[in-house]
């Protein structure tokens, strides 16, 4: 049994990091090490259960001018708070913020550092939000703080063998630099049978509406196959919401497209569907497409390419067995469109994409790796 500190934003339902930190602290919990989380906010259950360090984010967006600095605010709010932090004695600490890592080191110097980043490369998808002055500084102080979090932490935990090799390519790293792979989990539930009402195929879209999630390109496919009998329901919210709700409307498919807003348990809309879309350009994951598959619907999404496409699809789909993942916009509006004329293939390529994630990322599977990283440390 050991004495486990976790570092994220949040520890709730609000993204897919932030689900899997929460879903990661109560399982370690359940096998008995002593578990605190830092973060902003947790979901009621994880607070019961849980050893809760509050957090706070600075508002800075809000200010006018400061907003163009706010990872710079960021960079020195969070060295101040982990600074900070009430009388813990973890044995490891593992986190996620690239700009906790130094000042962790020096507030728990006896404990084992673990780096777990949940983004693919976290200056890219950190300055994709901002634009001008505000982007470049990102990029740049992100970049300081992740590759010294790397290099002075005792390992780095990375999803994917692509996730590792991406992050030594981009930062340059000594060989003597560690890391370790271990999948991400999702629960596996029993399912029941599926039953289709009408002859449309149902799609579904699970995430944040940012910019790099790319609805609106898939919105764009859907007005082209007006004629084909589809729904697609939307579930997240985001920035782009609002435009993506008047794209909606110009591109005449409001009769086919539902917004559903940001969903704490959107295991119903995993179970209704029958092809989860995916033209996500940049994931160091994408959890949800695990949620899609442990509950029979398989994905179609991007191979990537690592220019236009930064993912890591191809270690979880195999293209043709219980997934489909294309190389450019052009075969996806293609793939799509088969699809959604004979939906007939992906009752076949859902069961298998609900088996490998049994085999691969289901938690006992997951959680034993965990436990062999802790025995290491």
């Amino acid at each position: 049994m050991a004495s486990i500190l976790l570092v994220n934003w949040y520890a709730n339902r609000s993204g897919g990091a932030d689900s899997y930190t929460h879903d990661l602290a109560l399982r370690l919990a359940e096998c008995e090490h002593r578990v605190s989380v830092a973060c902003i906010a947790a979901t009621p259950e994880l607070l019961t259960r849980i050893h809760h360090l509050p957090l706070h984010r600075p508002d800075s967006v809000r200010r006018p001018l400061v907003w163009r600095l706010d990872a710079l605010v960021q960079y020195a709010s969070v060295a101040s708070q982990m600074a900070q932090l009430p009388e813990v004695r973890p044995d490891i600490v593992l986190n996620s913020l690239p700009f906790a890592a130094r000042s962790l080191r020096k507030r728990f110097p006896r404990a084992s550092h673990v780096y777990f980043p949940h983004a693919l490369i976290s200056p890219l998808e950190v300055a994709g939000y901002q634009t001008g002055m505000a982007a470049r500084l990102a990029f740049a102080l992100y970049s300081q703080a992740e590759r010294r979090a790397i290099l002075g932490s005792a390992v780095t935990v990375r999803f994917t063998d692509h996730n590792r090799t991406a992050m030594r390519r981009f930062y340059r790293l000594p060989h003597s630099s560690r890391f370790t792979i271990i999948p991400s989990a999702v629960d596996v539930p029993a399912i029941p049978e599926r039953t289709r009402e009408s002859n449309a195929i149902r799609l579904l879209f699970v995430g944040r509406l940012v910019p790099t999630k790319n609805v609106g390109f898939l919105l764009d496919c859907l007005a082209e196959m007006k004629a084909l009998p589809w729904s697609l329901e939307i579930v997240g919210d985001g920035p782009e919401r609002e435009a993506l709700e008047r794209r909606t409307v110009e591109r005449g498919l409001s009769n086919g497209v539902r917004f559903h807003g940001h969903q704490p348990d959107p295991s119903g809309f995993y179970e209704d569907a029958d092809l989860f879309v995916f033209p996500s350009l940049l994931e160091n994951l994408g959890l949800v497409m695990l949620e899609a598959m442990a509950r029979g619907a398989p994905v179609l999404g991007f191979l990537h390419d690592g220019v236009h496409f930064r993912n890591t699809s191809h270690e979880l789909i195999r293209t043709g067995v219980d997934g489909m993942l294309v190389p450019d916009e052009s075969a996806f509006r293609s793939a799509l469109e088969r699809l959604v004329s004979d939906p007939s293939p992906l009752g076949e390529l859902g069961k298998a994409a609900r088996s490998r994630v049994l085999e691969r990322h289901s938690w006992p599977v997951v959680l034993r790796q965990w436990e062999d990283l802790f025995r290491r440390l």
